[in-house]
């Protein structure tokens, strides 16, 4: 297969060089003046420019090479996300979106969990990245890895979830494009909960966006099965909680109310929560992933039914191993 992997882990000891912050007294780019403009996103900006900073002094030059390439897509990434188009003016940003993404990709650059609990393994990131022109690949995937060997079970979890077969790539042929970023969720010796936003192209009109989650019992060794957790009786009490949840962000997104009811049938919804990779756990309670074309076209995206603990305990077995640390 004509590709090369790019690894890059931050060392375990307590290198800590200068960040690379960029000068408010500098800034002349719209979202550098956006951060600038709040003492609170530029501290965020400062802590994330902290851990790439440690991570890149810990790599070597081809490593460098791959965490500057990662990064700057990334920023391209964020800003596209955030920015503000208004008519006639120039390009504003949503400085709540930037604190949010940039929080979120500090945590990833230090695969440092959202939510930790007793006993919590502890990770480093991993960056495997490849760009080959000429093959029309680009694949860059970011996931944690457990250091301590005795969690080597969901090590391989973590990888078989985010990394790219050769079969996906086509045996080293473009066109491909892999993406994938991460948040973990929730972690402890009990229940490790962490999601993957997956990003696809294989050619054709436009790529495929899609959510798959690793829940996995570190003491047992082995995944999060739905016998752990939850029996069918609860599993199709969640469909009316999953229709009120979808049904209210849809009308949030301008979605026709006409075209509400049908999209959310209990066949669509149930097809959803039966995915145990869509599911994902953190301290406020679970979300279910249903990822474009599941619940509406394409150009609706993605939905999460998003169940809080109160509501979601009562359909829960007795001694479920979810995280109520």
């Amino acid at each position: 297969m004509r590709r090369a992997l790019l690894l890059g882990l931050a060392l375990a000891g307590g290198f800590a060089p200068a960040a690379l912050a960029f000068d408010c007294a500098k800034a002349k780019a719209p979202v550098e003046l956006a951060i600038c403009a709040d003492p609170a996103l530029k501290a965020a900006d400062d802590r994330m420019s902290a851990a790439y900073a440690t991570l890149r002094g810990a790599s070597d030059e081809a490593q460098r090479t791959a965490w500057r390439g990662d990064q700057r897509d990334w920023i391209e990434r964020r800003d596209g996300i955030c920015a503000q188009y208004d008519q006639g003016q120039e390009t504003s940003f949503d400085r709540a979106c930037l604190k949010r993404m940039t929080e979120e990709r500090t945590r990833e650059l230090s695969a440092t969990a959202e939510t930790q609990g007793p006993g919590a393994p502890r990770f480093l990131p991993v960056l495997t990245r490849v760009d080959d022109a000429a093959a029309q690949i680009s694949v860059s995937i970011l996931r944690p890895r457990a250091v301590d060997d005795a969690f080597a079970p969901l090590n391989a979890a973590l990888e078989q979830a985010a990394d790219a077969s050769e079969a996906e790539i086509g045996g080293g042929e473009g066109p491909y494009g892999r993406t994938v970023s991460y948040r973990i969720l929730y972690a402890s010796a009990r229940f490790v909960s962490v999601f993957f936003d997956i990003y696809e192209y294989t050619g054709g009109a436009h790529g495929m966006s899609y959510g798959r989650a690793v829940n996995f019992l570190p003491a047992a060794g082995r995944a999060l099965a739905f016998d752990d957790f939850i029996d069918e009786a609860g599993r199709k009490a969640l469909i009316p909680l999953c229709r009120d949840s979808i049904a209210a962000e849809k009308r949030e997104r301008g979605v026709p109310d006409e075209l509400i009811a049908p999209s959310l049938t209990d066949e669509a919804l149930g097809d959803g929560i039966d995915v145990l990779p869509a599911w994902s756990f953190d301290a406020k309670g679970a979300r279910i992933r249903y990822d474009a074309y599941a619940l509406g076209a394409y150009a609706e995206g993605s939905y999460d039914c998003a169940i809080g603990w109160t509501a979601l305990k009562p359909l829960l077995k007795p001694g479920a191993p979810l995280p109520f640390d």
